[in-house]
This record gives structure tokens, C-alpha cells and sequence, in this order.
């Protein structure tokens, strides 16, 4: 069974449960974010399975790959097949095939940019205006990529936050827009990995609505990155707050 990928399965699923109270108990339905099984093989062989919110498959894979330092998008661009399984609700197999990086990569080198602090604060107005399933259901992460005049390039949700960042990246690579990216940001904390994987994609900076991990701010400052957070009514910046500018 094959279907195009705009062909949008739910991006939530009503589920039967109990709500229990002090004054008794009473079967009930609410919706919960729906999450698929995706595995991905690049040049024939199969590299991994990861879980996400359905959609956006072929983003997922190359951003992933991308981000992983084994795929090299710039050499050539990748080609993608996606499969969906009998069981098209639960699972879905993604084929890639593109030129394999040699070592860990950067994506497109970016300058040493000056960013406004008010570009910072749009990011984070984005990720609040994409996220109509959180809205209806919660349990799922937002990410956002912005340009260099703060509009938005490219806005995911997703259950997990990895693979919310990983479609951004890759679905600004499919489409051409990744070098207008600059700023990207997420609605979890920043941990080393994903400070990581935007240092890869050759973005500038990165904006977490949580604090960072020590281990992110460390690779933030060793990559020239500005990491920034939310801080009570304005932003506080962990890395490379002499390029921000109010």
C-alpha cells in the first residue's frame, strides 16, 4: 500500500479511559496525539526506526539523516519513497537515497550574524500560532525555523521533539529554504543533541521555551551559536549574547 504524504493521516485519535475523582468514576473519551513507527533506510540499507506524529515522513528522514552527519543533501539532492505499511496507522518505511557525508558535516556556512533580539521573540510568537494540536490535545512539541526578517519558514508538531526539529531541517532542505533559515526554534528544553543538530544544519541560533542542559550551552559556545531561552517576560541568552542586539 502506497500514499502520498498529502494524504494527512489524524494527528490525534479519540481514547476510551476512566476519569476517577474522590466522588467515583466515570468512563469517559478524550484525544491523545497519535504516534507511528517510521523506518528509514538510506541507499538500500536500513539505518533506524523512530517514532513521530504521522506526516511529513520524507522530512523526518533526510533531516534526521542530515543531522546525523551520514547524509550529504548538498552534493546531490536525495531522493525519497514513502511506503506506508498494511497496518498504514501505525507504521511507515522511508527509502532515501542520496551521496553519503564523509565524517560529521555542516550544513551551508553561516556568518557570524548579528540577530536582533526582537527576531527571537517572533520565533517564539510562531511556535504559540502552530500549535493547533497541542491546543486540542497537548502531549506534543512544536519547532519552528525563521528567516533572517523574521517570518516563518517552515512550523512542525510533533510528539517528539526530535523529530519536530529533524522535519523543520529537512523539509527547509527538500524545499530550498534552509539558507534562509537562521533562527530555530522548539517549545522543549535544549539538550546537547539538538544544540547539536542545529549547529549541523548551519543555523545561527537556537530558542528553547526551557533552560539548556550544561552540555548544550558548552557546544553552543564551541559552535559560535547564540542559545537562548524563555526567561519570564523577556529572553535570556546562555551563548553568544554579544551578537544579540535590542
Amino acid at each position: 500500500m502506497r500514499r502520498s504524504e498529502t494524504e494527512r493521516l489524524e494527528g490525534r485519535v479519540e481514547m476510551p479511559v476512566v476519569d476517577v475523582s474522590l466522588s467515583g468514576s466515570a468512563p469517559a473519551y478524550t484525544p491523545v496525539p497519535s504516534e507511528v513507527g517510521v523506518r528509514i533506510y538510506l541507499n538500500g540499507d536500513y539505518y533506524a526506526e523512530v517514532f513521530a506524529s504521522p506526516g511529513r515522513e520524507s522530512a523526518l528522514a533526510v533531516g534526521l539523516l542530515f543531522t546525523d552527519g551520514v547524509l550529504d543533501p548538498f552534493v546531490a539532492p536525495p531522493l525519497v519513497e514513502v511506503e506506508a505499511q498494511a497496518d498504514a496507522k501505525q507504521s511507515a518505511t522511508v527509502r532515501v537515497r542520496g551521496a553519503l557525508a564523509r565524517g560529521v558535516q555542516t550544513g551551508p556556512p553561516t556568518e557570524s550574524r548579528v540577530l536582533p533580539l526582537g527576531l527571537i521573540t517572533r520565533g517564539f510568537e510562531h511556535l504559540g500560532e502552530c500549535q493547533q494540536l497541542y491546543k486540542s490535545c497537548h502531549g506534543v512539541h512544536a519547532a519552528a525555523l525563521v528567516g533572517e526578517d523574521g517570518a516563518l519558514l517552515v512550523a512542525v508538531e510533533d510528539v517528539s521533539r526530535t523529530a519536530a526539529i529533524a522535519k523543520c531541517i529537512g523539509e527547509s532542505i527538500l524545499s530550498g529554504s534552509l539558507k534562509d533559515a537562521l533562527l530555530l526554534t522548539a517549545t522543549s528544553r535544549a539538550s546537547y543533541g539538538l544544540v547539536r543538530r542545529i549547529a549541523l544544519a548551519g543555523l545561527s541560533a537556537g530558542a528553547f521555551l526551557s533552560k539548556p542542559t550544561s552540555l548544550a550551552v558548552a557546544e553552543a559556545h564551541r559552535c559560535a551559536l547564540v542559545l537562548a531561552s524563555r526567561h519570564r517576560e523577556g529572553i535570556r541568552i546562555y551563548a553568544g549574547a554579544e551578537r544579540v542586539i535590542g
